[in-house]
């Protein structure tokens, strides 16, 4: 079984994967958001929907200029069909997409 958790910061989120901590700032992670978001053919407002926020909520996160609670991401990787770990480019799932 995988560890991950997440501890949230003002400028970047730290995250334990398989007892390795790493470092995510809150626009690259805003960037991977949006990156998945197009990636499963899905619209801010749907996401956004989704997850219980306005487009200009999800918007601000996908900008980095909001940090998304962790509650918040287990929602967005329910709604779009992907464990958590894919935010943080951990998962192989999707090896060879240019997400970045």
């Amino acid at each position: 079984m995988q560890e991950f958790t997440l501890f949230c910061r003002t400028f970047y989120i730290k995250f334990i994967y398989n007892g390795v901590i790493l470092a995510m700032d809150n626009k690259a992670l805003g960037k991977r958001i949006r990156a998945l978001r197009r990636l499963k053919r899905v619209t801010q407002q749907q996401l956004a929907q989704m997850v219980n926020l306005s487009a200009s909520q999800l918007s601000n996160i996908e900008r980095g200029v909001k940090e998304p609670q962790p509650e918040l991401l287990e929602k967005m990787a329910a709604a779009l069909n992907i464990p958590r770990e894919e935010f943080f480019g951990v998962s192989k799932n999707l090896e060879g997409y240019s997400l970045l």
